[in-house]
C-alpha cells in the first residue's frame, strides 16, 4: 500500500468563520498548540464535531486520514491555535470529537481526558495530534518531532460509542471531497476486515462495509 498524505480542509464552526473560535489564550506559559488530525489506513474520517474543554460542537466538516499505524508522521494538516483554557483548573483537557468512519457510515461518539504535563512541547507549542482507529478507537498523541519511531507519544486512548446516523453517506460525498477516490479509499477489504479485528476496541454488530 503506498503511503498517502492526510487530506484536511480548514477548521471552523459549522456557519463561522474559519479556524477554532471556541479557544482563547489563557494564564498558561505557553500560549499555542499545534492542533492536527489522522488516522489509521483503514479507518479515514469525517469530522464533523469538536472541542476541547467545551461542550460538543459543530465544525465545518473535514477529513482525517493517513496511515498513523505505520509510523511518524502521523497527523499533518496543522492548525495552531491559542491555548485551551484548563476549564477546571485541574491539569486536564477533556478533548471531545464526533466523526463518521467512511468505510461503514458509523457515526462515532468519543470524550477522553488528556493530561497537559504529558504533552510534548516543540517550538514553542504544545503538540497535540487526534487519531482514528478501527471500531471507534480514539487516540490523543503529543508525537515529538522526529521521524523515528521513539519519537511517537500516545497520552489517551478511548472507544467511542456509536452516535446518530450520519446526514449523507460521506465516502459517496465525491462532489464535497473530490479527493475521496484517488487519497482515502484505496484500502482492501480484506485489509479493512482485518483492521476491524483490531483487539483495542470491539467490533460494532452487524454486517461492514470495507474498501476496494
Amino acid at each position: 500500500m503506498k503511503r498517502r498524505y492526510i487530506v484536511i480542509t480548514c477548521l471552523g464552526l459549522a456557519g463561522g468563520s474559519a479556524g477554532f473560535l471556541f479557544w482563547s489564550a489563557s494564564a498558561n506559559k505557553l500560549e499555542s498548540m499545534s492542533l492536527r488530525f489522522g488516522s489509521e489506513s483503514t479507518s479515514p474520517a469525517v469530522v464533523t464535531h469538536f472541542a476541547i474543554e467545551q461542550p460538543l460542537a459543530p465544525v465545518n466538516p473535514f477529513l482525517a486520514a493517513s496511515e498513523a499505524e505505520t509510523g511518524p508522521p502521523r497527523g499533518a494538516g496543522v492548525s495552531v491555535l491559542g491555548v485551551p483554557v484548563d476549564a477546571k483548573h485541574d491539569g486536564i483537557w477533556q478533548v471531545s470529537a464526533q466523526w463518521v468512519e467512511l468505510p461503514t457510515n458509523i457515526t462515532w461518539t468519543a470524550t477522553v481526558d488528556v493530561p497537559i504535563k504529558d504533552l510534548t512541547i516543540a517550538s514553542g507549542a504544545y503538540q497535540l495530534t487526534v487519531l482514528f482507529g478501527p471500531n471507534g478507537a480514539l487516540t490523543i498523541a503529543s508525537d515529538k518531532i522526529g521521524n523515528a519511531l521513539s519519537d511517537l507519544r500516545d497520552v489517551a486512548f478511548v472507544c467511542a460509542t456509536m452516535g446518530p446516523p450520519p446526514e449523507r453517506v460521506w465516502k459517496e460525498a465525491t462532489n464535497y471531497f473530490p479527493q475521496l477516490p484517488q487519497y482515502i479509499m484505496t484500502f482492501s477489504d480484506a485489509e479493512f476486515q482485518a483492521a476491524r479485528r483490531s483487539p483495542r476496541c470491539p467490533a460494532p454488530e452487524g454486517p461492514s462495509e470495507g474498501g476496494e
